[in-house]
C-alpha cells in the first residue's frame, strides 16, 4: 500500500465532493477515474474518504463554508457529506489519524477482534489501519501503541507496519508502540521478525524473543535486550512505574487526560516513584502520587490540573 500524501487526500475529499454535488458531468465522473488509476496512493485516498463519508455528517455547517470557499474550484455544492469532507482535508492536519480504520480516543483503551480473529488493543490516541487479503495480513500502526494477539494462518502471514520498518510474527503474542522516528517492540509470547525499512530478511533484521524487546530507528534494528517490567500493562488499564523519574510517569498520566496536566520538570527534578497507578482514573493515580511524595495536586479550571512540588 503507498500512503497518500496530504496534497492526494485533499484532492480525493474535492472528488468526493463534486460527485456528491450531483453536478458531476460524464466527463467529469471519467477524469476522476482516470486520476484514481494515475497513482496507488490517489486510490487509496479515494477509499480512505468513502470510509468517512457518513462518519462527520454532524460538523458544524460555518468550518464546513470556510473550507468550501477556500477550495480551488470555489463551486457551490450539496452540503452533507461533501461539505464535511472538504472540511476535514482542509481543517485537519492529523488526516491519516481520521483516516484509520480503527482509533482509541484519548483516555481510551480499546480491544477489537480482528476480521481474522485476532485480538488487538489500542493504547490511548492509537489508530490502525488494516490491509487484508488471500496472501497476507498486513496492520499499520498509524499512530501510538498496540498489543497483538495473533490467530493462526499458516497460508497468510501476519506483519505489522510502521515508517521504522516491518515485523513479521512468528507466534502470538507482542506489543508495538510508535516514538519519535522509532518503534519499540515487546514480545509476550512466541517470537518475532523485526526488520528495518522496507526488507523483510537480511542481516540487518532481528529476531526477539519472549520477554525481549527491541526498537527499530535510522534504518536499524536494536536489540534484543531485557522487556522492562509491565511494558504492556497498560492493556489492563495500568502504568507500572519502577523507580522511574515522576516527570516521566506525569507524562504518561497526560496522554490518558482530556484535559490539561501542568507541571514543572525542572522543579520536580529528583522524585521518583515505584508503584502501580490505574490509566483509566488519572485523578486517583495523581492522589496516589501526592500521598507518596512531597507534591500537592490543585485543580486550577475545568479540565486542568497542575502538579507542584512542596
Amino acid at each position: 500500500m503507498t500512503e497518500p500524501s496530504a496534497a492526494m487526500v485533499r484532492r480525493a475529499a474535492e472528488w468526493h465532493a463534486l460527485l456528491a454535488s450531483g453536478e458531476a458531468t460524464a466527463a467529469q465522473q471519467a477524469r476522476c477515474r482516470a486520476w484514481q488509476a494515475e497513482h496507488p496512493g490517489h486510490t487509496e485516498a479515494f477509499r480512505r474518504m468513502e470510509t468517512i463519508l457518513g462518519r462527520f455528517e454532524g460538523l458544524p455547517a460555518e468550518p464546513a463554508r470556510r473550507a468550501l470557499q477556500a477550495a480551488p474550484r470555489r463551486r457551490r455544492l450539496a452540503w452533507g457529506g461533501a461539505a464535511c469532507l472538504l472540511a476535514l482535508a482542509a481543517l485537519l492536519p492529523d488526516w491519516p489519524w481520521w483516516l484509520a480504520d480503527h482509533r482509541a480516543e484519548t483516555g481510551e483503551i480499546r480491544s477489537l477482534t480482528l476480521p481474522d480473529g485476532s485480538r488487538v488493543t489500542l493504547d490511548t490516541g492509537s489508530a490502525i489501519t488494516l490491509r487484508f487479503d488471500a496472501g497476507m495480513r498486513r496492520v499499520i500502526l498509524v499512530r501510538g501503541a498496540l498489543l497483538l494477539e495473533v490467530a493462526p494462518d499458516p497460508g497468510r502471514p501476519l506483519v505489522v507496519e510502521t515508517p521504522e520498518g516491518r515485523l513479521r510474527v512468528l507466534g502470538t503474542r507482542f506489543a508495538v508502540r510508535r516514538g519519535v522516528a522509532e518503534t519499540g517492540i515487546v514480545v509476550e509470547e512466541s517470537a518475532v521478525r523485526a526488520c528495518p525499512g522496507a526488507v523483510e530478511e537480511g542481516a540487518a533484521c532481528i529476531t526477539l524473543r519472549q520477554g525481549q524487546a527491541g526498537r527499530l530507528a535510522g534504518h536499524r534494528a536494536a536489540g534484543p535486550f531485557p522487556a522492562p517490567p509491565g511494558a504492556t500493562a497498560w492493556a489492563q488499564g495500568l502504568l507500572v512505574a519502577e523507580d522511574r523519574p515522576l516527570a516521566e510517569v506525569l507524562d504518561e498520566l497526560a496522554r490518558y487526560r482530556p484535559g490539561l496536566l501542568r507541571y514543572d520538570r525542572a522543579a520536580l527534578e529528583g522524585l521518583r516513584l515505584s508503584g502501580v497507578l490505574p490509566l483509566r482514573k488519572t485523578e486517583t493515580a495523581l492522589e496516589a502520587i501526592a500521598a507518596a511524595l512531597p507534591v500537592e495536586i490543585r485543580h486550577e479550571a475545568p479540565f486542568i490540573l497542575s502538579v507542584r512540588r512542596l
